[in-house]
């Protein structure tokens, strides 16, 4: 491990690297990460655009031969968010999903909200899902403030009531071995592949963050922090 290494970050972190790894914790060497909205909707936290970093051995898997770092870094956050928000118990495996805009004639036992920017689909979502179906929300709109958050908790105490016993899920995505090695496994077997709308430096973060922000992007943007 080298004595030092670069780091982009939003506020200062004290203490050394070495100090605060614990037992359960593993030290990783960073290759690529990708970047996400809510990294600079909480402008105090660190970025992680760094050379090591410390993580619970519980939240990582490792990466399967035929799996780039590119792709995994894309993947990770978007695949188990996706991953998490088709809730287990709710949706049986071999189950068929229909793409956002398909026809409401047939009643859905679950509807996932990736964007979050306006109430339209949850005001319509009473009508469509079955009684006992569940609303998921994962995103909360282009900005993170206190009017969206007052009304993502409204809808988790409310809707029940609401919606006619119908269900409200904020899907909260949490790393874990066992959805990131299912996803790895997926990617080694070529069923999952990330799309990627860019490709920057480690000293282009600055230029990856305006992409980022325009609202724009098709895709994750990847940000390679080193060589093997």
């Amino acid at each position: 491990m080298a004595d030092t290494m670069k780091m982009w970050q939003y506020a200062n972190v004290d203490g050394n690297l070495e100090d605060t790894i614990h037992m359960g914790q593993i030290l990783v060497r960073v290759l690529t990460v990708s970047i996400n909205p809510v990294d600079y909707k909480l402008p105090e936290s660190s970025m992680g655009s760094i050379s090591y970093t410390v993580i619970a051995a519980a939240e990582c898997a490792a990466l399967p031969d035929g799996v780039d770092h590119e792709q995994a870094a894309a993947a990770a956050t978007a695949a188990t968010t996706a991953l998490q928000s088709l809730l287990p118990g709710v949706v049986k495996p071999g189950a068929t999903l229909e793409p956002g805009g398909c026809s409401h004639r047939l009643q859905k036992i679950l509807i996932v909200d990736n964007v979050g920017n306006t109430s339209d689909l949850y005001d319509l979502s009473s009508t469509i899902l079955k009684p006992g179906g569940t609303f998921a929300q994962v995103g909360i709109g282009a900005t993170m403030n206190f009017k969206s958050i007052a009304m993502t908790m409204k809808r988790s105490l409310l809707t029940s009531v609401l919606m006619g016993g119908r269900k409200y899920y904020f899907v909260n995505a949490k790393n874990s071995t066992e959805s990131l090695a299912q996803i790895a496994q997926w990617m080694a077997e070529g069923k999952a592949k990330a799309m990627i709308d860019g490709k920057f430096t480690f000293a282009e973060v600055p230029q990856a963050f305006r992409r980022l922000r325009k609202g724009h992007t098709r895709g994750k943007i990847a940000i390679r922090v080193a060589e093997l």
